[in-house]
């Protein structure tokens, strides 16, 4: 982190044609998958549209391993653009989330991101995770955020499973989901998030920028602030939380003891922790995760 961030302005700058207004009707102009496993073959950024792909997202997928992971998602990408676009965002933030999304914006000023539509996944959505060195992945494309153009609606469970910061990821609508873990993934969303179960941040929670309201079972951030930026709340939620709420960054071995059914802790040497994949068992199989 650097000194310039705290000179960022507040507020979206002007501009009279949204991101993302320029790909309609122009998905069927490319037919190839622009993220090939291979970084050889990667389109330029010229602004063109790359392909809209005609699979279908849903799906009958179970947690984790049947998961639809990044590079299927990546199927539905509707064009690159510079990272420098992102101040044609038309998004409901809250300041800080601008000051921050404009400090991580320099600080990936040579990459891109992929634009892709509102979209309805049935199953669990992987964006990241560590053992798959999903990361590197990403990097190797030059991709440093997701802009989903609409909603984004998860009937499982959205799995940020990677310490790294990108990418990015921007929702210009409200994200539904089942549960959601969040790891290094700083996450921008205009509108609600509602989720049926528990929003858990993991190691390296990030920043999460909420325009309007959060709605969960439970919601247990995780987030430090950024070490240049102490200023700054990493997780503000501009229409209010709607949960039960337990912050896991500096909790204590009682605390967990007095929140939490025994069954969702780990310990050990004397430490006690909170195991978030049980947490996601509990909930699937309709049990207590919280104490009282």
């Amino acid at each position: 982190m650097h000194a310039h961030a705290a000179a960022f302005a507040s507020g979206p700058a002007k501009t009279q044609r949204p991101l993302g207004a320029e790909t309609t009707g122009q998905a069927a102009q490319h037919k190839d998958f622009p993220f090939p496993d291979s970084a050889e073959g990667m389109p330029k950024n010229d602004g063109q549209c790359m392909a809209a792909s005609k699979r279908s997202l849903l799906h009958n997928v179970s947690l984790n391993e049947s998961a639809m992971d990044y590079k299927e998602l990546l199927q539905s990408c509707q064009s690159i653009r510079a990272i420098s676009a992102l101040h044609e965002c038309a998004l409901n933030l809250p300041d800080d989330g601008w000051r921050v999304l404009r400090y991580l914006q320099q600080e990936v000023a040579q990459m891109q991101m992929a634009i892709l539509p509102a979209m309805r996944i049935d199953g669990d959505l992987l964006l990241t995770k560590h053992e798959k060195n999903s990361s590197h992945w990403y990097e190797a494309r030059n991709l440093a955020c997701l802009f989903i153009d609409g909603d984004l609606t998860v009937t499982g469970d959205l799995l940020d499973c990677d310490y790294h910061g990108l990418p990015i990821l921007l929702v210009r609508g409200n994200m539904t989901m089942r549960n959601w873990l969040r790891g290094g993934m700083s996450t921008f969303v205009h509108g609600h998030v509602s989720a049926q179960g528990y929003i858990i941040g993991h190691y390296n929670d990030s920043a999460l920028f909420v325009g309007g309201a959060l709605h969960a079972q439970g919601y247990m951030p995780r987030a430090r602030p950024y070490p240049d930026m102490q200023d700054v709340i990493p997780h503000q939620i501009q229409g209010g939380v709607f949960a039960r709420q337990f912050d896991i960054e500096g909790a204590e071995n009682e605390d967990y003891l007095a929140a939490f059914a025994p069954e969702v802790l780990g310990g050990e040497d004397g430490y006690i922790w909170l195991e978030e994949d049980l947490v996601i068992e509990r909930q699937l199989a309709g049990l207590p995760v919280w104490r009282t």
